[in-house]
């Protein structure tokens, strides 16, 4: 549960306007770590990742979408399209949507992967 309460704590901060200075927030390197394992990107490119469904122990609360915020001008194409795969991989994809920050100007270089399980 612990888990869950920091990842809703990450998607509400940074799905609205953020003011993180750098645009590049930091994170515990285990969470990091976890968070590549989740998803199949390399950590030092997940600016920060919210595991609401398969990400969180195989918990899953429906309409709860994973999102995965990552650095676009380092992060591997491939990893990024298999992320989807690798988040529900129990489940399967309900759908995936690469996205903008709905602003932009507050981490630059960053965006996110809206991925939700079935």
């Amino acid at each position: 549960m612990q888990h869950l309460t920091i990842a809703l704590l990450v998607t509400a901060t940074l799905t609205g306007c953020v003011n993180s200075g750098t645009g590049t927030g930091t994170v515990a390197a285990g969470k990091m770590s976890r968070a590549a394992e989740a998803t199949g990107v390399s950590a030092e490119n997940i600016v920060a990742y919210s595991a609401t469904g398969e990400g969180v122990g195989g918990i899953v609360f429906g309409g709860v979408p994973n999102i995965l915020f990552y650095k676009t001008a380092t992060t591997d194409k491939a990893q990024l399209k298999a992320a989807p795969a690798r988040i529900c991989a129990k489940q399967g994809v309900a759908s995936a949507e690469d996205k903008p920050l709905e602003h932009p100007d507050q981490m630059p270089g960053v965006r996110k992967l809206v991925v939700q399980c079935k």
